[in-house]
């Protein structure tokens, strides 16, 4: 199964079952883990296959959102869930409660209102402008020099 087949098993299994903001969250959540996989040297193959089915996933998901989180889920249930589970301890993880995101959590960075980030930016250029003007100021003897120096050989020797 490849990465794209993964996630849209995942969002199609989460269509219905948790709000759209959580499918976002945790399609990115995934796909970032498969990313940063790939990266450490893994096959994108040996990432989904560690990851098992993403129905499970999205059914281990829902009954969380479901029940609140609060682990009332039947003694069978959960021992099945615990051996299709068991092999990978990060998608256990990912499925324990106290580690995820809070229901309809965001990043930080998008807390932050658009003023500020107007100000900053405003606030970065103005930070190069004084950057640049200093560096010419420093470097402009030294242009001056230059510059008579190629104007007086151009004049006297061409």
């Amino acid at each position: 199964m490849t990465k794209q087949e993964f996630l849209t098993k995942l969002r199609l299994s989460l269509n219905g079952k948790v709000s759209s903001l959580e499918i976002r969250d945790t399609i990115a959540y995934y796909e970032d883990y498969i990313n940063n996989q790939v990266r450490l040297g893994q096959k994108e193959e040996q990432v989904m296959d560690s990851l098992g089915d993403p129905r499970l996933i999205a059914k281990t998901i829902a009954q969380t959102r479901q029940t609140g989180g609060a682990g009332e889920q039947t003694r069978e249930s959960s021992d099945t869930d615990y051996e299709k589970t068991a092999e990978n301890p990060y998608q256990q993880w990912n499925q324990d409660e106290s580690f995820s995101r809070p229901e309809g959590g965001t990043s930080f960075w998008r807390k932050i209102p658009g003023w500020v980030w107007v100000l900053v930016v405003l606030f970065l250029l103005l930070s190069l402008l004084v950057f640049a003007i200093r560096l010419f100021i420093k470097l402009a003897p030294i242009l001056l020099i230059l510059w008579v120096v190629l104007y007086l050989k151009r004049t006297f020797f061409d």
